[in-house]
């Protein structure tokens, strides 16, 4: 948003600016620490979620939220300025991300290495997609809002029908969670911060959350079905070829839905160390994928019977969550840093 903003614990902010200590909106840091921590959780739990019920609980309930909401926030912080330095930053992070995976494939003697320039599963898609988001806000800034969320849903919706566009070009994440962006640039941060100061939205964010966890924990066999939907890159499957854009709908819904118990209950103060390493997700996308899969790749057996219990299991998660921390230290910030800071790319202060 390009007016400014009230906030109840500072005085006039400009979300998309560079914030000092006084300025800075907080309530977003500490969620953004609190959702990288969850991305990475997500993914330690999908390497078996085939073996594991209790993992594909997991990876299901951070699924229906941990991507939409960032999306989200991003969209929420869009400002149509420093465009082509934006889209040059996310393109160099992503291509520099590719090339480091496929180095380290290649360390790892891993069969038949190669580098897909155009399409990608893993961890790199999301600077792709941000660039995206980021260029076609910019050009259709001229077009209602309203009118452009509308149309986005369309093409949210037809995406699933389309077999073809998977993972290239990241076309089907760009269709499916642009419209969390283009409706978070409708939303302002004054908005959200009512959100955390309101009792009704509260109470009513934990029974949102109850009812999340009962879906994902006590009725997996229905529910993970449902994730094909929430990952946003597989097309409808062919038993739900005419109800796929109603669960898609659906899916939508919850995932707002799962937004308030994060816009209620999370602190919107400076917390230590929280707020300050909420700067920096960025970083962990980054590495997340470049030190997950070695560690994967290497210890699988060993990791498949130390998570034979639950115990193991607990310790595996808390262990995927203490790597989180560790990738938002400085050191793993320096590359991300360095091409924020390229002379071609730098972007200016308002």
């Amino acid at each position: 948003m390009t007016e400014k903003m009230k906030n109840p614990e500072v005085k006039q902010v400009n979300p998309a600016s560079q914030h000092t200590d006084k300025e800075r909106i907080y309530l977003f840091d500490n969620i953004k620490f609190i959702l990288i921590i969850l991305v990475v959780v997500g993914h330690f739990a999908n390497v078996f979620c085939d073996r594991y019920p209790s993992f594909k609980s997991v990876y299901l309930f951070i699924y229906i939220f941990h991507m939409p909401l960032f999306i989200f926030i991003s969209g929420m912080f869009h400002r149509n300025n420093n465009i082509k330095e934006k889209v040059l930053m996310f393109f160099f992070l992503g291509y520099s991300e590719k090339l480091l995976r496929f180095l380290v494939s290649i360390i790892g003697n891993k069969k038949n290495p190669n580098m897909d320039v155009f399409e990608d599963n893993g961890l790199p898609w999301f600077m792709f997609c941000m660039a995206a988001f980021i260029l076609i806000t910019y050009l259709a800034r001229g077009i209602n809002k309203k009118y452009l969320l509308c149309f986005s849903i369309v093409l949210m919706l037809a995406a699933g029908y389309d077999k073809e566009i998977g993972d290239f070009l990241y076309l089907s994440r760009i269709f499916v969670f642009y419209p969390y962006y283009i409706l978070g640039t409708m939303t302002s941060p004054e908005m959200i911060m009512k959100i955390n100061k309101n009792k009704i939205f509260k109470f009513g964010s934990i029974i949102v959350f109850i009812l999340a966890a009962v879906a994902c924990f006590r009725l997996l066999d229905t529910s993970y079905a449902l994730r094909q939907f929430y990952t946003g890159c597989h097309p409808y499957p062919k038993n739900h070829y005419l109800t796929g854009p109603l669960i898609r709908i659906f899916c939508y819904i919850t995932s707002f839905l799962m937004f308030i118990p994060f816009f209620a209950f999370v602190p919107a103060k400076k917390i230590p160390v929280v707020s300050e390493f909420g700067k920096r997700t960025l970083q962990v996308y980054y590495w997340s994928d470049l030190v997950r899969l070695p560690l994967i790749n290497l210890y699988k057996s060993q990791l498949l019977i130390f998570t034979a219990t639950f115990l193991g299991k607990a310790v595996y998660l808390i262990l995927s969550a203490v790597l989180a921390l560790i990738l938002l230290t400085k050191p793993f910030g320096i590359i991300v840093n360095q091409i924020r800071n390229m002379e071609n790319i730098k972007i200016k202060k308002d």
